[in-house]
Formats: C-alpha cells, structure tokens, sequence
C-alpha cells in the first residue's frame, strides 16, 4: 500500500470528526508532507485548531476558568507555553 493510502486510512477517523464537528483544521508537518511525496522519518501529525477560535471561547469563559487546574494540567500535558499563551491573549495569567 502506498504512503498516501495508509495516511488517507490512519487519518479518515480524525478528518471525518473534524469535518461532522465543523471544526477548522489543517494537517501540516511530516504527515502533509508525506502525503506529497516528501517522506519526513517522524511520521507524527501536526493538527491546528484555528487559535482565534481557541481564544474567544477562553475570553468569553474567562471568569469561569480554573487557573490552578489548567496551569496542573498543562504541565502533565507538556502544553504549559500553549496554555501560557492562551491565558495572556485572555487577560489572565
């Protein structure tokens, strides 16, 4: 089976999620450039979510957040500058 085969099967779960959720998205790094005929030995996938949608749910949430939870969370995630830079475009630290 051809690299573009297996990625459109491995992916069709995400994508069609995606897509029934109506949620922007666009896959890049080794995967996208896989697919188009570049092979990248790391193989993993690089999703991203549009951040201007991200940091209006959080503004419009803002009082409701848990900072204490997502400052834990983050840091078991390894996501601690994502979240960092999420509560600065909010107003909060």
């Amino acid at each position: 089976m051809q690299t573009e085969s297996r990625l459109k099967l491995a992916l069709q779960p995400v994508v069609s999620f995606l897509d029934r959720s109506k949620t922007p998205y666009f896959i890049g790094g080794s995967v996208a450039s896989s697919y188009h005929g570049a092979s990248r030995s790391t193989l993993d996938v690089d999703l991203e979510r549009q951040w201007n949608d991200l940091t209006t749910v959080a503004k419009l949430n803002a009082k409701l957040l848990d900072l204490e939870y997502l400052h834990s969370w983050s840091r078991t995630k390894g996501l601690t500058d994502l979240i960092n830079r999420l509560l600065e475009a909010t107003g909060r630290h």
